[in-house]
């Protein structure tokens, strides 16, 4: 039987989902204006 493998830090997981979802809904505007605004020689030029 294989060990479990612990995570680093003791989070509970129903409260990083739900951080992930409030983080994906805060930043689905800014991408929305960036794909509108940008290209990808502007893209390539940040990097």
């Amino acid at each position: 039987m294989a060990a479990r493998i612990r995570p680093r830090l003791d989070l509970d997981s129903d409260m990083v989902k739900h951080a992930r979802r409030l983080a994906r809904q805060a930043g689905r505007p800014i991408v929305r204006i960036a794909k509108q605004h940008t290209t990808v020689s502007v893209e390539r030029a940040m990097l």
